[in-house]
């Protein structure tokens, strides 16, 4: 089974916010992809769109069919997450630096934060 758009899309935008860092006074940078964010980046079902209950039931059967793989959770009743095998996540690193960089930023300089239309993220 192949990865479904809505729940590579959460990943993705996930990846984004994780490597564009906010610092006092509007300033960000932009970090180099690491395994630090590959140990970061996962979902839950709150991450996608409509019922919660059923987007859990879907990742859990993505998860039992290999596509996706759970993350332990640390303590009982903590939300399950899930991420991709880690050439996977790699690879959707690699995009979300591509789209930050398209908008302007540089890996590793602080900046003033570039104004984004409506609808980017």
């Amino acid at each position: 089974m192949e990865l479904p758009s809505d729940v590579r899309e959460a990943l993705l935008r996930e990846a984004k916010s994780w490597i564009l860092q906010n610092y006092g006074g509007r300033k960000r940078k932009l970090c180099e992809w690491n395994d630090h964010y590959t140990h970061l980046v996962s979902i839950r079902s709150t991450s996608l769109d409509g019922d919660r209950d059923k987007n859990r039931g879907r990742l859990i059967k993505l998860a039992q069919e290999g596509v996706i793989i759970e993350r332990p959770r640390s303590y009982n009743g903590q939300m399950r997450s899930f991420t991709l095998p880690k050439c996977e996540i790699e690879r959707i690193g690699q995009e979300a630096i591509e789209h930050w960089q398209r908008k302007g930023y540089v890996i590793g300089v602080m900046m003033d934060a570039i104004q984004e239309g409506p609808g980017d993220e």
